[in-house]
């Protein structure tokens, strides 16, 4: 039995003499705060236990105000202070051992595959436990990296003052985070750990090069630890390039005439007409990037059917014109669908236009000449062709009439 005992009364001895002759002295401004080794229970690891100790002694060296002063084991205190249930007044004692203002101490417990983490912080000189915390650790967030940033929050809450803390995760390394518009740091595989956050809305930016920029709002409230999960997606390119169509032929016929009424008696002879008319059958294998058959569809920007028809005046001094043309229907493109099943093929209506011209030469250095340009007004009408009961609107150009006089001078 006192073979036994001898190590007792060793560390109760050496916990003595620490508390007559603390370590270091505290600063008037700061609080000396001793933070003792979380106890595992209930099949918490050790290491677990051991890293939110570590987490919680970096929070409080580093945060203003405290100084962090060497601690011990809550397990060890229990035993040489015989404390079992940590009561307060047991606690308080142990403090002054250390000559400590605070005492930060707990336990962690399994709680399936997460941990429940309770922390209390005691008021020394008056042996009260001043406030306390339970949290819960996830698995994921149970390495040295998330201990440390959920320390913050844990300290902000036991002590009722400071900010809280973000972890920010992506599913792509390498892209910048910032905070309310500053950069912060870059993705990996631990999250991006932004410390001492001030309470309220907020704003966090991941971008990367070639994906789309992901943000999220949040509210943070004093204390707390908010992890953030952002997701970025590759950006799309739609690349659109034209492609040389296909082996094509094209055959069609062409009648012309022209004539003046010359025979007609007087001013009358200076009438005439003109007419044309044109019919192709302009065809092209489709480009072989589009796949498949090379089907033979109708070239495009040639109308079928073109007519032309003038009358004109030419007698003496006056010169007149009036000239109408129409074409067909003409393809202007040929696309492929969206879900790539079918051509589709942008195409014009038929369209007209009438123009006129008369001119009057006083001598034969000045004439005055008149023009009235696409009279009828007619506008190109576009649409996409699917096939013949699916076709829509695409665009609709409307030019409009011209009229003009001017003077020509010869010298």
């Amino acid at each position: 039995m006192r073979l036994a005992g001898l190590p007792f009364l060793v560390l109760a001895t050496s916990l003595t003499t620490a508390a007559m002759a603390p370590s270091r002295a505290v600063a008037g401004d700061e609080v000396g705060t001793v933070v003792l080794g979380i106890e595992p229970l209930e099949g918490a690891p050790d290491a677990v236990a051991a890293e939110i100790t570590d987490a919680l002694r970096q929070r409080v060296a580093a945060t203003k105000g405290y100084q962090l002063l060497q601690g011990k084991d809550l397990v060890e205190v229990k035993l040489v202070f015989a404390c079992p249930d940590a009561a307060p007044a047991c606690m308080s004692t142990a403090g002054k051992s250390l000559g400590a203002d605070k005492v930060i101490f707990g336990n962690v417990k399994r709680a399936g595959n997460d941990y429940q983490l309770t922390l209390k912080m005691l008021d020394v000189s008056r042996a009260v436990v001043e406030s306390f915390t339970a949290e819960t650790v996830t698995k994921k967030h149970a390495d040295a990296a998330g201990l440390r940033a959920s320390a913050s929050g844990w300290l902000a809450k036991l002590s009722g003052k400071g900010g809280g803390s973000i972890q920010v995760r992506a599913n792509f390394p390498g892209a910048a985070v910032s905070l309310d518009g500053t950069q912060v740091g870059t993705t990996g595989s631990s999250p991006v750990v932004i410390p001492d956050v001030a309470p309220g809305r907020h704003e966090v930016t991941v971008e990367k090069s070639g994906y789309t920029t992901t943000k999220q709002e949040f509210t943070l409230a004093s204390g707390q630890s908010l992890p953030l999960n952002l997701t970025l997606s590759p950006v799309s390119v739609e690349v659109v390039r034209p492609e040389n169509a296909g082996k094509g032929r094209i055959k069609g016929v062409e009648a012309n005439v022209q004539t003046f009424f010359n025979f007609l008696p007087g001013w009358l002879s200076g009438f005439g007409v003109q007419a044309n008319v044109t019919y192709l059958d302009a065809k092209n294998a489709l480009p072989a990037a589009f796949g498949g058959e090379a089907a033979m569809v109708p070239m495009i920007n040639v109308s079928k059917w073109t007519y032309n028809l003038a009358a004109f005046y030419e007698k003496g001094p006056l010169s007149a014109r009036l000239s109408y043309n129409r074409r067909s229907h003409y393809v202007n493109q040929y696309n492929r669908n969206v879900d790539e099943s079918q051509y589709v093929g942008e195409q014009s209506r038929a369209v007209a236009r009438l123009d006129a011209s008369i001119s009057y030469e006083f001598s034969k250095h000045l004439s005055l000449v008149a023009t009235a340009s696409n009279i009828l007004g007619q506008p190109f009408n576009d649409y996409r062709y699917y096939n013949q009961t699916q076709y829509f609107p695409s665009d609709l150009r409307v030019e409009g009439r011209y009229f003009s006089l001017g003077a020509r001078f010869k010298f």
